[in-house]
């Protein structure tokens, strides 16, 4: 059957995180980029931008409060397991919710297993060490 992870992330992180990679990487094809890298010149006003929406030629961007509950109906789909982005980037928590994956996702029997695997997911997307886990924190 279908399985799928969803990472929630606070919707203030994702405005900055979203803000910072689109002044990083311009793509004038993306609605979103191309707004932000034409029309808005501070990064203050590029985080006003993205919270408030805005409209740009014949797309826009929707308010982050619309933004995100657009995707909220996902966590309610069978086979979906939701956890957050805030607690996979912190130490503390970064078990438990890499453990509720696996039980959701994979669903190994063997508590060996299990273990190993979970052991093997903590290093892959812990910030610092990760080449594939955003290297940021939360706040960012």
């Amino acid at each position: 059957g279908f399985r799928m992870a969803m990472i929630l992330r606070d919707p203030r992180d994702a405005v900055v995180s979203l803000v910072h990679f689109r002044e990083r990487v311009h793509d004038p094809v993306d609605i979103v980029s191309a707004h932000l890298h034409d029309c808005v010149h501070s990064h203050t006003d590029r985080l006003r931008a993205t919270i408030v929406g805005f409209t740009h030629g014949a797309g826009a961007l929707p308010d982050i409060a619309v933004f995100t509950r657009a995707f909220l109906p996902w966590e309610a789909w069978a086979g979906a397991v939701a956890v957050r982005y805030e607690d996979l980037a912190t130490p503390a928590r970064r078990r438990i919710a890499l453990g509720r994956l696996f039980d959701g996702l994979v669903g190994l029997t063997d508590q060996d297993e299990r273990t190993a695997a979970i052991d093997r997911a903590e290093v892959a997307v812990e910030p610092a060490r990760s080449p594939t886990f955003r290297s940021g924190r939360v706040g960012d």
